[in-house]
């Protein structure tokens, strides 16, 4: 198998550019996809793939509709999900300079709990 050339810096390719895993580059700044989350999930928990997934699923759709509904989603030592309500102002287009308005809209917010600050920052207090 030919051993492909690495993309430049800034290059996007399909996901179906390299024919392998261990051909990939690595991804910029430690960010995890979302097929490689569910892995790391369902190796720490022992579960099957199709688990973690509907796990995974069944939180992200818990946390969304409850941001729909204004509440809080609380997870003790990890953090908050919440809603903001951003007002409705006025923007410029960067081509013609022309104002422009810009509606109010909802938010989602993540709140780090202070369990989690100390745990990525052990040298501050």
């Amino acid at each position: 198998m030919a051993r492909l050339r690495a993309a430049r810096p800034g290059l996007k390719r399909s996901p179906h550019y390299y024919p392998s895993r261990e051909n990939r580059p690595t991804l910029e700044r430690g960010s995890m996809t979302k097929a490689e989350l569910i892995d790391s999930v369902a190796t720490s928990a022992g579960v099957s793939k199709a688990d973690a997934e509907r796990t995974l699923g069944a939180f992200f759709e818990h946390v969304t509709t409850s941001a729909k509904q204004g509440d809080k989603v609380v997870w003790p030592g990890f953090g908050s999900f919440s809603t903001t309500k951003r007002q409705a102002r006025t923007g410029r287009n960067p081509q013609t300079g022309a104002a422009v308005q810009i509606a109010a809209s909802t938010a989602m917010k993540f709140t780090p709990s202070a369990t989690l600050k100390g745990t990525l920052n052990p040298g501050r207090r």
